[in-house]
This record gives C-alpha cells, sequence and structure tokens, in this order.
C-alpha cells in the first residue's frame, strides 16, 4: 500500500504529458532535462540555451525549437528576450500549497521568487498565480536578507 502519492504521477498521467509523448522523444527529453537539470522549486528561472545544448547533445536551435514546442503543449512558457523559462505548475508539484508555520519554505519560495529579475515579462503573471499558495507576501527581515545576499 502506498502511504503517499507523488504529485508527480498525476502529471506523467495528464494531459500536459499526453501532448508532450505526442510532441515525440527529443520534445520529452528537453522536458525532462529542463524539469530536472535546471529547474528550481518554483519553476521560474533563466536558461542559457547554449549550455543546454551542449548538455542535451543537441543545437541551440533544436533546444529554441523545442522550446516553442513546450509552449504550445502548455508545460512551460518561454521569454526569449529574457531567457527566462516559467514551467508551468512546477511550483505546485515542488511546494504545493505552504501552511503559514512552514518558514523554512516559505524564505524558500520568497528567496527564489526575489532572484527573479524585475524585466521577467513572467513575473507578475507567476506572483498572481502564486501569492497565495506560496505566501509570497507573507516577506519578512529574515526572507528579504537571503534574496539579498544570493543576488
Amino acid at each position: 500500500m502506498v502511504d503517499k502519492i507523488n504529485p508527480y504521477v498525476f502529471f506523467w498521467r495528464g494531459e500536459t504529458a499526453d501532448a508532450l509523448r505526442a510532441a515525440g522523444p527529443v520534445t520529452m527529453l528537453v522536458a525532462c532535462f529542463l524539469n530536472t537539470a535546471y529547474t528550481n522549486h518554483i519553476g521560474l528561472f533563466c536558461l542559457d540555451v547554449d549550455r543546454a545544448a551542449s548538455d542535451t547533445g543537441l543545437t541551440s536551435e533544436q533546444v529554441q525549437a523545442e522550446l516553442q514546442t513546450l509552449e504550445q503543449t502548455g508545460f512551460l512558457k518561454y521569454d526569449e528576450q529574457t531567457q527566462m523559462v516559467w514551467i508551468i505548475d512546477r511550483a505546485d508539484f515542488a511546494l504545493g500549497r505552504i501552511r503559514a508555520n512552514d518558514k523554512a519554505r516559505i524564505k524558500l519560495a520568497n528567496a527564489e521568487f526575489a532572484a527573479i529579475p524585475l524585466e521577467c515579462t513572467m513575473r507578475e503573471e507567476f506572483f498572481e498565480q502564486y501569492e497565495y499558495k506560496l505566501r509570497l507576501s507573507d516577506l519578512d527581515e529574515e526572507v528579504e536578507e537571503v534574496a539579498t545576499a544570493e543576488s
């Protein structure tokens, strides 16, 4: 009997995963690679396309093309200008809804969010979607110090 169900099981059995499989093995490779090697807990991060290409054995052009495909499947959003990637629902799977007394996870989510450049076009949308779930407005002095130290 399974005591706890891994939330990723639900992802791999869902519509987005079906779309990824239908897009082909290269799309699946890039999706899995981004979801493990480069992402953070909140799923909003800067991607060095050349490095991703080198790490996956693809060309930069192939990675760019796969990012567009992944965006069409609803797996992620990509801002080419700032090279920011947002893996949709990553924060839900990695962090879930954070409880008010979970100071460590509140700090983690806020520190990762604070590291997102202000010019990132997805920053506001992310905040609107996750402000409550990740307690992004529950910033205290300690969280601000962590974010400042990491910048």
